[in-house]
């Protein structure tokens, strides 16, 4: 059985060049692709604006609805379904949330340490910068995470959390002397106030 003849190199040479210097079908099949991205994202645009709408309704409700940060916190426990966690229940719930949270963090931030000294001892540019970033990226992060809960077990402890009842973060920087290290405790030591 033969083989078909190939084509030379100059023949081969001569159509690349003739793409380079006519890119004509190139150019067809962009405007082909474009317009079927414009068609994409104009279909895209339609269920954002739905998503939109759906979103700001959920947040701002309809007219004569109580917005959730205007709920004060009585109104808020009796609105819950019947099979929620008991508030002392939902205490312990966000301090082990922010207890795994700052264990998690120093776990990262003692191995973040250890490879910045590594790379330090084996003179590794890559190794220190890559536990530099892991460092300087997830620290703040998981105290963001951290805090989160801490202003949740606030207003549990204060039974405040509306705008009205200044149940805010704001209201917890404001109130609550050295906020940073009491999002950095983990409260180990402490006894469930609903206990005794």
């Amino acid at each position: 059985m033969e083989t078909p003849p190939r084509p030379s190199r100059v023949r081969a040479l001569g159509r690349f060049a003739l793409r380079v210097l006519f890119p004509f079908s190139a150019m067809r099949q962009t405007v082909a692709l474009a317009k079927k991205e414009a068609e994409r994202t104009k279909d895209n645009l339609v269920v954002l604006k739905s998503l939109g709408a759906d979103a700001r309704r959920a947040v701002f409700g309809k007219k004569g609805e109580t917005r959730p940060e205007d709920e004060s916190f009585s109104d808020a426990i009796a609105r819950r379904r019947p099979d929620s966690m008991p508030v002392p229940e939902l205490r312990r719930h966000f301090l082990s949330r922010k207890r795994i949270t700052l264990a998690t963090a120093a776990v990262f931030g003692i191995l973040a340490i250890v490879q910045i000294a590594t790379g330090f001892w084996h003179r590794s540019g890559h190794a220190m910068l890559f536990g530099a970033l892991c460092l300087a990226g997830g620290q703040p992060l998981f105290f963001i995470v951290a805090l989160g809960a801490q202003l949740r077990l606030w207003q549990l402890d204060t039974h405040r959390l509306s705008v009205a009842e200044k149940g805010g973060l704001g209201d917890f920087m404001r109130e609550v002397p050295r906020w940073w290290l009491v999002t950095l405790n983990p409260e180990l030591g402490r006894k469930d106030p609903e206990a005794s």
